[in-house]
């Protein structure tokens, strides 16, 4: 799926491309979607813009992950998607060129629902490709913290049923035990991985009227590598202490 946008006084206008005509040179954003062999060629003919391959969005080198070629600057980012049954992170690819952003990505996520609300209050969020790439990191980085917040709340009523559980609910003790651990992991990885990222975005040249912004996320981000250390130590308490009442 292949979407653009365009700014219109101070707002971001979506269009669903569904022919080659769509794509005109007012073009500010275009969000792919899983796109078709066709959305990559119309983007190429309109735009002279290679593209990547979903594929490639998952290699983790760290000249992968943030790099500059003649296709313009490349920043691949995990995204982390929970569901009712799986947490996985998610490889988004963003690609700065020419004045456009190109995003990358296969699967829907409420990150860019989020910032497409958000801009459309806020003038400032959509005044450039670089701005709305960092608007979305910013929204990225909210959600992760909105994140660690729920995972806090669910961790309080477990620790206080762990001394109280019979042999029939340990079970589902340690079952919320392991997956609150298993999306702290998977956030943390996130925050890990990025962080160098955001470090290196903040000194490239198109970044540099966002500079104040980035350096305000990396902040948010620290804090948040903080939490996330706080959180495995008391889910592994937690999880010693299960442990320890099933011997018992």
């Amino acid at each position: 799926m292949l979407t653009a946008y365009t700014t219109a006084n101070g707002t971001l206008n979506k269009v669903h491309v569904t022919q080659r005509s769509d794509l005109t040179p007012e073009m500010l954003w275009l969000d792919l979607v899983y796109p078709t062999e066709q959305d990559r060629q119309w983007i190429k003919q309109a735009y002279g813009q290679e593209l990547q391959f979903i594929e490639e969005l998952g290699e983790i080198e760290a000249s992968e992950r943030f790099y500059r070629d003649e296709h313009g600057l490349h920043l691949h980012l995990y995204f982390l998607l929970t569901g009712d049954e799986i947490t996985r992170n998610v490889d988004v690819g963003f690609t700065v060129s020419n004045g456009r952003l190109y995003t990358l990505r296969g699967d829907e996520l409420p990150e860019f629902r989020s910032f497409y609300s958000q801009a459309a209050k806020n003038p400032e969020l959509c005044g450039s490709a670089m701005a709305i790439l960092v608007g979305i990191i910013a929204v990225r980085v909210g959600m992760m913290a909105d994140t660690y917040e729920r995972l806090e709340s669910e961790l309080e009523p477990v620790s206080l049923s762990i001394f109280r559980s019979t042999s029939q609910t340990m079970p589902r003790v340690l079952e919320s035990l392991a997956r609150i651990e298993d999306i702290n992991g998977k956030s943390r990885l996130g925050l890990l991985e990025n962080k160098r990222a955001y470090a290196s975005l903040s000194r490239s040249s198109e970044a540099a009227a966002q500079a104040e912004t980035i350096n305000d996320i990396l902040l948010d981000v620290d804090s948040l590598m903080t939490y996330s250390s706080f959180l495995a130590e008391r889910a592994k308490f937690l999880m010693d202490a299960a442990l320890g009442m099933i011997n018992i």
